[in-house]
């Protein structure tokens, strides 16, 4: 397994027989950071939540010109906005994943439905939540280390709390590259004191889990 990052929350994954992209939003089209025509494949784009920064409906369009055959499986909220545009999605998990409901964290706004997703009970992507435990993670975490409605302090010890074997960093885009790299060379020092290596790199060097 391959794990790429390209800005925030955005996420690709190659597996020998599955690669999926995770949450393409705004932060990820202003930044430029994703070039679709160097994805070698694309088989399932998965959302996690409605906010712009995990969805942003021209990326997945342009992502979909390249990729007309990638299946979107997202919940019933994402699935409505998508059917507002022609997009067909389904909220239908595939034979090597798990979905699993999580509240989103407090916000300044409505409340939206937040899906976590576990990929070959490998890799778990909780979305915009801290609301679950141990039974539910994998060897590797998708851990949201900074947000408007959470902060770095409770990201590590929620980590510490569920015990993954490495734990890579989204949700980061509001922070300075100075201020990342100090706050994740912390969190590198305080996890890895119970065994858990966190990928600080990730944006530079994919990650190769096997």
């Amino acid at each position: 397994m391959r794990i790429h990052k390209f800005t925030h929350s955005c996420i690709y994954i190659e597996d020998d027989d599955v690669s999926i992209l995770f949450d393409p939003g705004s932060y990820t089209a202003k930044e430029k950071s994703l070039d679709i025509d160097n994805l070698p494949s694309l088989d399932y784009i998965l959302i996690t939540h409605e906010h712009a920064d995990h969805f942003d409906i021209h990326l997945i369009k342009k992502i979909l010109d390249k990729f007309p055959d990638a299946k979107i499986i997202t919940n019933h909220s994402v699935k409505k906005l998508l059917s507002n545009e022609r997009i067909h999605s389904s909220t239908t998990q595939a034979d090597f994943m798990w979905i699993s409901n999580h509240k989103h964290e407090k916000v300044l706004g409505p409340d939206v439905m937040n899906w976590g997703f576990n990929i070959k009970n490998k890799i778990f992507n909780p979305g915009d939540s801290y609301e679950f435990d141990k039974s539910q993670t994998s060897e590797i975490l998708l851990l949201p280390i900074q947000a408007p409605w959470g902060h770095m302090v409770q990201a590590v010890e929620k980590a510490l709390s569920v015990k993954p074997r490495y734990v890579i960093p989204v949700h980061d885009w509001h922070w300075r590259e100075e201020a990342r790299q100090a706050l994740y060379e912390q969190a590198e020092s305080v996890l890895g004191k119970e065994d858990i290596t966190f990928i600080k790199d990730i944006e530079k060097v994919p990650f190769e889990y096997k």
